[in-house]
C-alpha cells in the first residue's frame, strides 16, 4: 500500500519521465551492464591492457558483436557468429 502512494506521487508532475521504470517494472540500476562488462574489465585486467587506442577499438568491437550475438540467440551461438563473418 505505502509503495503504490508513493509510485502515485512520483508519476505525479512531469516526474514519470524520470521514474520510467516503476510503470514498465523495469530494473532500475545498471547492474546488468555491469556485469556484463566484467568479463571485459577481468581479462583487459589479465593481459595489461591495450597496447594501443586501435587495439583497444578492435577488441570492443569484436566483443560487442560477439557480445550481441550470444544474446540473440545463444542456443545457436556458434552458427550465428559464423554466418556473421
Amino acid at each position: 500500500m505505502k509503495l503504490t502512494k508513493l509510485k502515485a506521487q512520483l508519476m505525479r508532475a512531469g516526474e514519470d519521465k524520470l521514474f520510467i521504470c516503476l510503470p514498465n517494472n523495469t530494473a532500475c540500476d545498471n547492474n546488468r551492464a555491469e556485469r556484463d562488462l566484467r568479463q571485459l574489465v577481468i581479462k583487459r585486467k589479465r593481459s595489461f591492457g591495450s597496447k594501443s587506442e586501435k587495439g583497444a577499438q578492435a577488441l570492443a568491437t569484436v566483443l560487442s558483436i560477439c557480445t550481441t550475438t550470444w544474446r540473440m540467440s545463444p542456443a545457436n551461438y556458434f552458427q550465428s557468429l559464423a554466418a556473421i563473418g
